[in-house]
């Protein structure tokens, strides 16, 4: 006796069939469960299954094979609600009706519901619902058909020459127009086919399946070089910008060194020829930093802050490599300060103005009340800045200008000094007084008064009646 007897029989003997019902139909949980095995057994683990709802919409049915591991393809809003009544949750479900209405369409968009669109003027309806909601979750295709014949039942035959499922991938210049399509549309993410079934025969469904994948992976080839491009490209337009912001910066006025890497066509060329699909993210930064590393070399000097520099530029700067920009940056603008002049009067006069800076600086943030000491020296250092005549020194002038300065530091900074002196001895005493406290007295936490009371400790002789502060 068969399985499907067994079933029968089985049935009968529980009553379940009798002589006034006309018809039954009886599931085979186990073997279903069998075949949902078998479907993931003969692929990879990377696949995901979906069952067709149209198939068999009852819910026990749904939820067992929702139990089994497989996925809801619905093709109607009412075969949606079925399949969410079953259990399936948005990431479990893809739409794939060749008809959706724009209700159709926004529920499963706004929702996380998967589509595959069927034709361009559904595509025009998505593109104007993705401005709609950017961040869906929906993973969103394009039905192709490739094209491929029919199989022995024509009604069942979705891949001909005349089919009207789907995207005609033969037609004229349709293959390049579809590659555009997904070039323009970060949002694609899938590429579906339906050849046929029940009469198309497997080797002409594999021949279609097969006629999809080589185009997913000429699509993928081709966005994988472009955003490798765009990438290179942006690395080049900041370093043309940087490179043109700073050829046009007068040197006096610089705060960090010249930045001399360029940014040009004869960089973008140079490495978007050594661009190939598969190359990885990093391997794609690493063609950049050994580009312009190369570059940097060709430089007389300043290869090192050329490429910190360029780091920066694209937000690549390691920790360390911060610490050491920064350090470049402040040793330039000292040496800066310094200047290279032969004359010693100008490099006086320099490092005078650098001080007054320095002084004002820390007088503005010392806020309000202004300190007095502070503000009188840097009117000193600007009035000794102008009485400096860099072109014709007069030695007595500039004997008499720092003088009054060398007084007005010492007026200024003596002061404080002598605090900072005093305040230490104040504090070595403070701290004997304390450690006196400790040894010789208690808080008495009992007392009623408001103040807790310090009470000398009975129990160690005291050996010092009184402190006295000089």
């Amino acid at each position: 006796m068969t399985r499907k007897n067994q079933i029968i029989q089985n049935a009968i003997q529980a009553n379940v069939i009798d002589s006034n019902l006309t018809a039954i139909g009886i599931m085979d949980f186990d073997g279903l469960k069998q075949t949902v095995n078998d479907a993931y057994a003969a692929f990879s683990e990377n696949f995901y299954h979906t069952f067709a709802v149209k198939a068999n919409a009852l819910v026990s049915v749904l939820t067992a094979l929702r139990k089994y591991g497989m996925g809801a393809e619905v093709a109607s809003s009412g075969e949606l609600l079925i399949a969410l009544k079953a259990g399936y949750i948005a990431q479990e479900i893809i739409f794939d009706s060749p008809a959706k209405t724009m209700a159709d369409l926004r529920t499963c968009i706004e929702n996380g519901i998967s589509i595959n669109i069927d034709n361009l003027q559904e595509l025009a309806r998505v593109d104007e619902l993705m401005l709609e909601f950017p961040e869906t979750e929906s993973i969103i295709g394009f039905r192709i058909n490739p094209q491929i014949g029919g199989g022995k039942i024509s009604s069942t035959s979705t891949a001909t020459a005349t089919s009207k499922f789907g995207y005609a991938l033969a037609d004229g210049d349709n293959k390049q127009a579809l590659i555009t399509i997904y070039q323009q549309r970060p949002w694609l993410k899938s590429i579906h086919t339906h050849t046929g079934s029940q009469g198309c025969a497997l080797e002409l469904m594999a021949t279609g399946v097969k006629s999809i994948a080589d185009l997913a992976e000429e699509i993928n080839e081709i966005i994988a070089v472009l955003q490798a491009m765009r990438k290179i490209q942006a690395t080049v337009l900041a370093a043309n910008e940087q490179y043109i912001a700073s050829a046009a910066q007068d040197d006096k006025y610089r705060t960090e060194p010249p930045f001399k890497l360029q940014g040009s066509y004869r960089n973008m060329n140079k490495m978007a020829e050594k661009i190939v699909p598969v190359m990885t993210d990093n391997e794609i930064e690493q063609l950049i930093i050994d580009h312009y590393r190369g570059e940097a070399q060709t430089l007389t000097v300043g290869a090192e802050e050329n490429l910190l520099k360029l780091a920066q530029l694209r937000q690549t700067q390691t920790p360390a490599q911060i610490k050491r920009w920064q350090q470049i940056k402040a040793d330039f603008v000292r040496h800066q300060s310094l200047s290279d002049s032969d004359n010693p009067i100008a490099n006086i006069a320099s490092q005078i103005a650098l001080l007054q800076k320095g002084l004002s600086q820390i007088n503005d943030s010392l806020g309000e009340p202004k300190n007095q000491d502070l503000t009188q020296l840097n009117d000193t250092l600007a009035a000794l800045e102008l009485q400096v005549n860099v072109a014709h020194p007069d030695d007595l002038i500039l004997e008499q200008s720092l003088s009054a300065f060398s007084q007005q530091m010492e007026n200024c900074f003596a002061p404080l000094i002598t605090a900072l002196a005093s305040h230490k001895v104040q504090d070595s005493v403070m701290l004997a007084i304390l450690q006196s406290l400790s040894k010789n007295t208690e808080i008495d936490l009992n007392s009623q008064s408001d103040t807790p009371t310090l009470v000398p400790n009975q129990s160690k002789q005291n050996t010092q009646e009184e402190i006295t502060l000089e």
